[in-house]
């Protein structure tokens, strides 16, 4: 089985967050500290809307990302944590690739939900240097559902 998720998984899910909340926290607590928030209150304000878009858009964006995908031919190994899903490519509705967003975004629409949901969403591996070009990964996997379905 060859993996097809990108290893910036573990960056974006992990280490990315505590790196940005601890930034902002620190810069929070100096400001606190030094209360410059008496005379300027946007030091503190600033960071905490950077502190709150950021818990959105990590939780929107990063955290319904799956942490593994093996392709073994005809199914899929999917793993976000602890819960592990076998998908077979008949069960896959549609394949939908993001071309603008950085990284790229790769979602697997199922025809019945399992245990994962009705959406799988992981971070192909690769690199695409053209952004308006489809992500290599994404065209093949489209293809070969296309091609089952077609049988």
């Amino acid at each position: 089985m060859r993996e097809i998720s990108s290893g910036q998984t573990f960056f974006l899910k992990k280490i990315f967050p505590v790196i940005w909340y601890g930034a902002l926290g620190y810069i929070i607590a100096r400001a606190l500290a030094a209360e410059s928030w008496k005379t300027e209150p946007l030091a503190v304000l600033a960071p905490t809307l950077m502190l709150l878009g950021g818990y959105l858009l990590m939780k929107r964006y990063v955290s319904t990302l799956a942490d593994k995908v093996l392709d073994g031919g005809s199914f899929l190994l999917v793993r976000r944590g602890l819960v592990k899903q076998r998908i077979a490519l008949e069960d896959i509705d549609d394949v939908h690739i993001t071309r603008n967003d950085n990284p790229p975004r790769l979602t697997l629409k199922l025809r019945v939900p399992g245990k994962l949901g009705k959406e799988i969403v992981f971070i192909p591996k690769g690199l695409v240097l053209v952004p308006f070009f489809k992500h290599p990964l994404g065209a093949e996997l489209a293809e070969r559902v296309k091609r089952l379905r077609t049988n």
